[in-house]
């Protein structure tokens, strides 16, 4: 696991390091770190591949094996746990009656981290809810299109109320946004690949005929297809789809 600092953080602790501000910032920036720490709990409990950490000025972001075919509430858990960790954080606050500037900033870290706009906790737990119900290439296209439009009323937004600070983390979440949704396809492809080589007893979900099969794959379920005539089980639908470039590129 790597811990990445994002340029952008190191920009505003030079920035805040002349000021009377760092102190208070380094401090508000302790609750951001208990919200990663919360799904790095159960990311380790559930046994996800931790890949690397990285440290924007406003959050972290875990990047993991989040391509895997795994449980989808097991998902649920480890995207929504930093927002719960949150949560958890206000109702104490609360109940001290601690100073209203930290209730504030507690409840503004909930709001915003529930935006669906990517890599934001709450484009992920999207994610999640759609899976079960549509296939997983109509989720990665429609939660792409979902965060780049969230994400453009955020930007004119804070444009119109002069907030330079949250428009430059509006560009950088721009750059990312365009940058997922140019590999939609690919991570796509990782995750059927992840299927094939890493099947998981899981809930079964039919696939009737007429369909193009490559196209309905659902995330957190194995993919069994059937007709009047033929019966195929997900493992046979995706060998037929990789058995060629994996024997190629053994």
């Amino acid at each position: 696991m790597r811990l990445k600092i994002h340029y952008s953080l190191i920009i505003i602790l030079i920035a805040l390091f002349f000021t009377p501000y760092l102190k208070l910032y380094l401090f508000l920036y302790l609750f951001l770190i208990l919200h990663e720490l919360g799904h790095l709990y159960f990311l380790k409990k559930f046994k996800f591949q931790v890949e690397s950490i990285t440290l924007y000025p406003f959050g972290g972001f875990i990047l993991y094996d989040n391509l895997k075919n795994t449980c989808l509430k097991e998902e649920l858990l480890i995207n929504s746990s930093g927002i719960i960790i949150n949560i958890i954080i206000y109702i104490i606050f609360k109940k001290l009656t601690i100073d209203s500037y930290l209730l504030y900033f507690c409840k503004i870290m909930i709001l915003f981290n529930l935006l669906p706009i990517y890599p934001l906790d709450g484009f992920r737990i999207y994610q999640n809810i759609l899976s079960y119900v549509f296939s997983y290439k109509f989720v990665l296209k429609i939660t792409s299109i979902i965060s780049m439009i969230s994400l453009g009323i955020f930007i004119i937004y804070f444009i119109m109320n002069f907030n330079f600070q949250m428009i430059l983390m509006g560009i950088i979440f721009l750059f990312d946004n365009i940058k997922y949704y140019q590999a939609k396809s690919m991570n796509y492809n990782a995750f059927l690949l992840n299927k094939y080589l890493f099947p998981k007893n899981l809930k079964k979900h039919y696939l009737s005929d007429n369909i193009p099969l490559d196209e309905y794959f659902f995330k957190g379920k194995n993919n069994d297809y059937y007709s009047d005539i033929k019966y195929l089980n997900e493992q046979k639908i995706l060998h037929k789809r990789f058995h060629h470039f994996l024997n190629k590129n053994g």
